[in-house]
């Protein structure tokens, strides 16, 4: 399961977010079926003092406690979106925009 992360620094213009990958399946409570988008599951925090450093980090859910590491891609990640079609069939593909 892939989780995308926003970044923390406050700026609301931030375009800066990441993907934690988790081994496993996050369940939400019944009333959350459905509509998990953009909802608060958890928090991501560095154990070291220097965020940019490869150090630790842990992601808590509830009061579950997930240790982990930061590690760079071999190959880079491109994120695209399927466009669809006035007649509504899926067509090409693009770039999504930063959201703000």
């Amino acid at each position: 399961m892939q989780i995308q992360v926003r970044c923390g620094c406050g700026e609301a213009a931030c375009p800066e977010w990441a993907v934690v990958e988790v081994q496993g399946v996050l369940q939400p409570q019944p009333c959350f079926s459905g509509r998990i988008q953009g909802l608060h599951i958890g928090r991501l925090c560095s154990t070291s003092s220097a965020p940019t450093s490869k150090g630790g980090y842990t992601f808590t859910v509830g009061y579950h406690e997930l240790a982990g590491s930061k590690v760079t891609l071999k190959k880079p990640l491109l994120v695209l979106r399927k466009k669809k079609n006035d007649n509504g069939d899926t067509g090409e593909l693009e770039l999504p925009a930063r959201r703000r």
